[in-house]
Order: C-alpha cells, then sequence, then structure tokens
C-alpha cells in the first residue's frame, strides 16, 4: 500500500521535523491542488508549514533517502521475474513572475527564470506507479547561458547531461537480482558515455535515439541504415494525449537492425559499442498528417524477432507516465505557484509535492491494472468508510470494503466525473478533486465517530 505509514524511514534527525513531514503529508495529499494555507486550514498549521519549508535543519537529501527506501521495499515486494520501469526525463519549473524568489536561474532564455528537475520515476510493466528513485533540483547560472560550445568540451561529469547517468546508476542500485529493470528515456539522454555505464544482466537501456552515429562496417549513418533496412513487420500501440494531442491508436512500420557504433570524433578513445537499433514510423493515414511518430530506439534488450522488437516499441511507449507525473506535479501540485522565497525552499517543497504526485498515481493506475483488489490496497479504514457514506448519503457502513475499482469510481464521481460509456477509466485529475471532498467526508467520519481528528 503506498501511504503516509510507509514513509516514516525518513529521519530529519528531529523526532518533531519527523512529526511535522508526516502532518504535512497527509494535509496535502487531500488537498494537492489547493495553496499550502487552504490546505493546513489555520494560521498555526500554515505557519508551522513554513517554518519546516524554511529550516535548514531540513535536508532534501535526507527526505529523498527516506522517500527512495519506501519505493525500494515496493520494487522488492513485487513479484519474482516482475520487469521494473524507470523512466527518466526533466523538466522546467517555471517562477518568472514570482519576482522576490531568490536563488533561481535561467530556463531556455534570459527572461525565463526558474528551476530545473530531473525525475526517474518507478512502475510496473502495468503502469503501477511505486515512487520516485532519483530526483534532482538546480538553476541554471545567467552566466551559462548561451555557452553550449564551451560545456560540449567539459567533462561529462560537469554537465547537466551528467543526470542522466546518475539517474541510471540509481535506477540500478534499487533493482533486485529476481527482477528485471529497463531504463526509460528520450533524446536527452542519448550519450554515448550511458552506454558504456557497466549494467547488470538483468538491467537494460531503452533510449530515443537523438544523434545520428556512424557505424562500423558501414558506409550509411545509423538512421540511413535503419530507413533501408527491410520492414519486418506492422505493429498498433496506443499514442496517448498529451498537451493538445488527442489520444489516438497509430500503425508502425518495424525495422530493427544489432548494430556496432563507433564513438563520437571527440572521444575517438571511448571503444565502439555493441546495441539494437529499432525503427517505429508511423504509417500515414491520408487524415492525420502531423505529428506522426517516428522513433528510433537504441536498447540493450536482446532484440532477435518482430516480437522482440514489438516488446520494446510498446514499453517504450509507457514513457508517457513520467509526462503525467510532471502534468501532476504541476496542474495537481500547483508547484509552479509556489509562494516560498528561496530557491531551496521551493525545492524542499517539490520533493514532499512529489510523493503526492506518485500516491495520486499510484491510485489511479492501480485501480486499472487490479480491479478487483479490496479498496484497503489504496485507502485506509477511515477513508473507504467515509467515502461510501458520503456518496450514498448513509451512515449505514457496508461490513466489507468495495473493491478497488468501485472505491476509485465514487472518488472520481466526488471529483467530477460522469462515468459515461465514452469516458472511459477516470483520469488522475478527477482524482485529485475527489481526494478534496474526500478529506472533508473523513474528518466529519472521525468526528460523528468520536475519533480524534488533531487541532490546529
Amino acid at each position: 500500500m503506498f501511504e503516509v505509514r510507509d514513509l516514516r524511514q525518513v529521519d530529519l534527525g528531529d523526532i518533531r521535523l519527523n512529526d511535522r513531514l508526516e502532518t504535512i503529508l497527509e494535509a496535502f495529499t487531500n488537498n494537492s491542488d489547493s495553496s499550502i494555507p487552504q490546505a493546513c486550514k489555520s494560521a498555526a498549521a500554515t505557519k508551522a508549514v513554513y517554518r519546516f519549508f524554511s529550516n535548514d535543519n531540513v535536508e532534501v537529501k535526507e527526505l529523498r533517502a527516506g522517500f527512495r527506501k519506501a519505493v525500494v521495499f515496493r520494487i522488492k515486494n513485487c513479484p519474482k521475474g516482475a520487469t521494473i520501469l524507470y523512466l527518466s526525463d526533466g523538466t522546467n519549473l517555471v517562477f518568472s513572475s514570482h519576482k522576490k524568489l531568490q536563488g533561481i536561474g535561467v530556463l531556455r532564455n534570459q527572461k525565463a527564470k526558474g528551476l530545473n528537475l530531473h525525475t526517474t520515476l518507478v512502475s510496473t510493466e502495468e503502469e503501477v506507479v511505486l515512487g520516485v528513485v532519483e530526483q534532482h533540483c538546480w538553476g541554471r547560472k545567467p552566466e551559462d547561458y548561451g555557452q553550449r560550445a564551451l560545456r560540449s568540451k567539459k567533462p561529462i561529469e560537469e554537465k547537466e547531461s551528467y543526470r542522466w547517468i546518475e539517474s541510471f546508476r540509481a535506477s540500478q542500485s534499487s533493482l533486485p537480482s529476481n527482477k528485471k529493470g529497463i531504463f526509460l528515456a528520450d533524446r536527452g539522454a542519448d550519450i554515448y558515455e550511458i552506454f558504456l555505464e557497466p549494467r547488470k544482466e538483468n538491467m537494460h537501456l531503452l533510449i530515443r535515439a537523438l544523434h545520428d552515429r556512424k557505424l562500423v562496417d558501414s558506409h550509411e549513418r545509423m538512421f540511413e541504415e535503419l530507413e533501408h533496412s527491410p520492414c519486418a513487420g506492422i505493429m498498433e500501440v496506443t499514442i496517448n494525449r498529451s498537451g493538445e494531442r488527442k489520444e489516438r491508436v497509430a500503425r508502425l512500420e518495424i525495422r530493427y537492425k544489432n548494430v556496432t557504433i563507433e564513438p563520437p570524433k571527440n572521444k575517438n578513445f571511448f571503444p565502439q559499442i555493441n546495441i539494437t537499433i529499432i525503427s517505429a514510423k508511423e504509417i500515414f493515414d491520408g487524415v492525420n498528417g502531423q505529428n506522426l511518430v517516428n522513433w528510433r530506439l537504441l536498447t540493450t534488450l536482446p532484440i532477435s524477432s518482430l516480437e522482440d522488437a514489438i516488446y520494446a516499441v510498446k514499453t517504450y511507449a509507457k514513457r508517457w507516465l513520467i509526462e503525467r507525473f510532471h502534468y501532476v506535479l504541476k496542474e495537481g501540485c500547483k508547484v509552479e505557484e509556489l509562494q516560498l522565497e528561496k530557491a531551496e525552499r521551493i525545492e524542499r517543497a517539490v520533493t514532499v509535492y512529489t510523493v503526492i504526485a506518485c500516491r495520486l498515481m499510484y491510485i489511479t493506475y492501480l485501480a486499472r491494472a487490479a480491479p478487483d483488489l479490496p479498496c484497503t490496497a489504496a485507502f485506509d479504514d477511515d477513508e473507504w468508510r467515509a467515502l461510501h457514506c458520503y456518496v450514498h448519503k448513509t451512515p449505514i457502513e457496508p461490513p466489507n470494503p468495495p473493491s478497488l475499482r468501485e472505491a476509485l469510481l465514487m472518488l472520481a464521481k466526488i471529483g467530477g466525473f460522469l462515468s459515461r460509456k465514452r469516458d472511459g477509466e477516470p483520469g488522475v485529475k478527477v482524482v485529485w478533486r475527489g481526494m478534496r471532498v474526500l478529506e472533508g467526508a473523513v474528518e466529519m467520519y472521525r468526528i460523528l465517530k468520536g475519533k480524534d481528528v488533531g487541532n490546529a
């Protein structure tokens, strides 16, 4: 179960800080899209939260280390032989309008101010989110803006791209020997050094190619070699919605080839790499001519058949989960609207909200992967009992907990989900809206049952 209680492995060196963290997590979980004062509901509680985020004794590395322990525990509890996906990506947290915020950096241009956030999210193959194993947050110095030519001459350890290697290492160190791991990343991770990283036999890379690299024993570069390879077959894949892009089913031509690539010219002292390249190119249907899928993937997965290549492409398509995580963090947790005055305070808050975002995604997608589980897999006793009484307008509690899907549908409906046939499964947005309503129902349930509801 993904809940606040299993995050008690965080040790901030002071029991009062540990208790305050738990209180903050409980308040924010059910009010993820509310401001800090709205979530706290009192001046005293609000002041305590601001003190927590301002406290230099609250170290982000200790917060992350404790949260990571809970994630590693969930990974270990997955069935033997399960495949664990590590989805790594970066995003910008924009604070250009927050004029008093100190310590932030520049983003895509000198006028855009904010922080860079790189996160490695963990999920099962069924897309059940288990948490985050690695996260970096930093501000890019204004003097470094526009210095790409100089950065290319620096060692990898001094570049921002080193975050990919650190993320891969953190992922691999969390993987038990009886599980299979796949590190998934977009084109930003296509750096030669990551393919040279020592890998366990049960750990693999699946990265979208950015660079059209030279091949050994071929006069063509990698992309041309793929294009001229015979089509191995056709597959269909669901392209999930993102921003204004609607969800659709795409038909893809699949090509693959096992190749040896040469190191970059400025790194010719590096060894050559044996790897498989896969092309998944969408067939133009005469209607949708924009944003056609054209994925070129580099993978260490053993690919010797069309079925193997299709598995790799379908697995890469699950990378959308990390994009959804960023959406939940920004829109569901409103981290870009935080009114804290220093970057290090923002980073502490983002670390806490990361746990909230993961729990929201866990509840949403676990109900799709295992709908018949009892709802106690995601809700505590007070939550599911209060949810039932609130939705059905009755003081009579059911003798047994409903299924997870039934509970999630109830939660989604109070969050605005209409549950029509064409609406499909509830999304994470109606879940976080429902959690806000549920909090009030739980508090009233506890009052009526004579339970302690805490104080301001």
